[in-house]
């Protein structure tokens, strides 16, 4: 028996008429996992693309685990799942790289969990008894990185580009400063690119990032009150599509301040001084005043306490320093005490009260 092809078998035997029987076609197509790159040989920092591809007919689920490759940064950027011509499925999960380092590496394969259901399977019956689980890897993939000279670390292609709204402004009045990055490539950190201005004070207004334009922009303002100068800015990268090393930078500015006011900051400062004086004087006298009238009370009160000392009856001396209530705590409690004192305790609490009475 010799099978001709998939579609018909032939079955020839003695005494027999040939008898002709049609099997239906099964498919050969497995899932398979692809792992790809468009450039096996970055440089280092470079970005480039990485590609996990996974095709099916069918599968109950699946899952492309995340790949990790000590020499490698990744970062996905896109994850896309589409429907061929024959039926079948594509799942592209995008990537992109850049190595951390110069030399030789190979990726090891990525791995995907999938289910899969069998032909067998009646709407009725228990699936999982019929759900086939298995891991499939891709292959693995060797990427040569190399390395970038002369301590290089920015990788792409870019242009700094900088303005000023006006270079003549009057003290303490600001200037616009804009600086703007176009391209891609590396930079991560443009975000703390900003020049260092002796003299004058510089603040972030704001930052934006312009992904269609590939430009990022950011606005400071700059204020001073004397003449300064904003410094070129400069960036030094490798560019892979010319193979070359490249220095883009800004222009310097010159910033003209206008000290009309000169002579005005001169005269408010003289007026601080006449200010700051007046007040110390004022304060002098404030502190002379209250001297002389805590020395005028302190001259009254020995006369005041000389009388009540003077007072052997203590309904009288109740009703003479009554008056005094509120100056203190402590008096407050003697004059009360007074209202049921004894004649053998008056002395005694009447000598603590004038003493208390002294202390004021």
């Amino acid at each position: 028996m010799i099978a001709k092809n998939l579609g018909k078998l032939t079955l020839i035997a003695c005494c027999v008429n040939p008898l002709s029987v049609a099997f239906a076609q099964s498919s050969l197509t497995q899932p398979t996992l692809t792992l790809k790159t468009n450039n096996i040989a970055p440089r280092v920092g470079e970005k480039f693309q990485l590609k996990v591809i996974l095709y099916y007919k069918k599968l109950e689920d699946y899952e492309i685990l995340t790949p990790h490759f000590e020499h490698f940064v990744l970062r996905e950027i896109d994850d896309e799942e589409h429907q061929a011509k024959d039926g079948s499925w594509i799942d592209t999960v995008k990537y992109e790289a850049r190595a951390k380092e110069a030399g030789t590496f190979t990726l090891k394969p990525v791995e995907a969990k999938i289910e899969i259901l069998s032909a067998s399977y009646k709407n009725f019956d228990n699936k999982s008894q019929y759900t086939t689980k298995k891991t499939i890897s891709s292959n693995a993939l060797t990427l040569t990185p190399l390395a970038l000279s002369q301590n290089i670390t920015v990788v792409g292609n870019y242009r700094l580009h900088a303005t000023i709204d006006r270079n003549t402004t009057a003290a303490n009045k600001p200037i616009l400063y804009t600086l703007k990055l176009f391209g891609e490539g590396n930079i991560d950190n443009f975000k703390d690119m900003m020049p260092t201005i002796a003299h004058a004070t510089l603040y972030e207004k704001e930052s934006q990032v312009f992904k269609e334009k590939k430009e990022v922009e950011k606005k400071f303002a700059i204020v001073a009150q004397e003449n300064y100068t904003i410094p070129s800015l400069s960036i030094r990268y490798f560019n892979p599509k010319t193979d070359k090393i490249v220095t883009t930078r800004t222009q310097p500015f010159v910033i003209h301040v206008n000290n009309k006011n000169k002579k005005e900051e001169l005269s408010m400062t003289e007026k601080s001084l006449y200010f700051l004086a007046g007040g110390t004087t004022f304060f002098a006298l404030f502190v002379l005043f209250v001297l002389l009238k805590k020395l005028r009370n302190q001259q009254k009160a020995p006369s005041r306490i000389e009388k009540l000392k003077k007072i052997n009856n203590p309904e009288e001396f109740f009703k003479k320093v009554v008056p005094l209530l509120g100056k203190s705590k402590a008096l407050d409690r003697l004059i009360y005490r007074l209202e049921e004192v004894k004649d053998g305790e008056f002395k005694k609490l009447k000598k603590e009260l004038l003493k208390e009475l002294a202390t004021l």
